[in-house]
């Protein structure tokens, strides 16, 4: 978007400005896979989940996704709930059920389909080992 701006700034013509720089749809397509991703697990009532640090949550990234999947669920017909919380969160309300199909649960009520993991490369960002096993419960 900024090679656009520049372009236009620079007296060319606006209508050029996509044939200089491309415009890019990543955004909307990892979108598109995290919705599809929502639909396979084929519970309509499961929720999307992203899971970061509280200071790299990155607002307004993860609502332009929130937004973008339920927009296309509404196209399809689907009311896709999309929440976000941080690993100390995650670790005081996610649960596993491992007596019946191991699937993650939030607030043993809300079945979780798929968590989109923002964070959580480096060890300083899980403060206790509730946080390492809260990671590790959903990776399995």
């Amino acid at each position: 978007m900024l090679d656009k701006v520049a372009i236009v700034r620079g007296g060319r013509l606006a209508t050029l400005a996509n044939a200089y720089a491309p415009v890019d749809r990543s955004r909307q397509k990892l979108a598109y896979s995290l919705y599809q991703s929502w639909k396979l697990f084929g519970d309509p009532k499961a929720i999307l989940l992203f899971l970061g640090t509280p200071d790299m949550m990155y607002f307004e990234q993860r609502q332009f996704f929130q937004f973008e999947v339920e927009k296309l669920g509404k196209q399809d017909g689907h009311l896709v709930k999309v929440l976000a919380l941080t690993f100390v969160e995650a670790a005081k309300r996610m649960s596993l059920d491992e007596t019946g199909d191991f699937s993650l649960y939030m607030d043993g009520t809300k079945r979780v389909a798929l968590v989109q993991i923002t964070d959580g490369n480096m060890p300083d960002e899980f403060p206790t080992e509730r946080e390492w096993a809260a990671r590790t419960m959903m990776e399995r």
